[in-house]
């Protein structure tokens, strides 16, 4: 996987970080940029998985982010459900982030940084079969 991300890097156009803020920069998985529905699950279980194998009192940073990210998702889905956030403006919204995620994982290549390079490319996968699904949707 190393040999292709490094392949990946050399090859790409290079990416101007002044488009990223700092907190994006510093944690790829900031709530800003989790606008996906199935991403956010997939993080809540993820956080909830952590929290399980934590003995004792479950540290705060945790625990703020793991209810940060229920908090989003379940905005997310009441906006989807009642209709404030129709099936159109999902897409694009998706469209928009998997744009910009695909610049920030070309950054993090870059700047070799793949862990962030490879969180930022799980959320990607999610987010493509998610839109994918939303157009075939959309079609009916």
């Amino acid at each position: 996987m190393t040999f292709i991300f490094k392949k990946i890097a050399e090859t790409m156009e290079k990416i101007d970080s002044s488009q990223f803020s700092k907190a994006e920069l510093d944690d790829p998985e900031i709530i800003e940029n989790l606008v996906s529905l199935k991403v956010l699950q997939a993080k809540v279980q993820k956080i909830d998985q952590e929290i399980k194998l934590i003995e004792g009192r479950t540290p705060s940073d945790i625990r703020r982010k793991f209810l940060n990210t229920k908090v989003r998702m379940n905005s997310l889905k009441e906006a989807i459900e009642d209709g404030r956030l129709s099936l159109k403006d999902y897409i694009v919204l998706l469209e928009k982030q998997i744009e910009k995620d695909k610049k920030l994982k070309m950054l993090f290549l870059q700047r070799k940084e793949k862990e962030k390079a490879a969180i930022v490319n799980e959320r990607l996968v999610i987010m493509v079969k998610e839109l994918k699904e939303a157009l075939e949707h959309q079609k009916k």
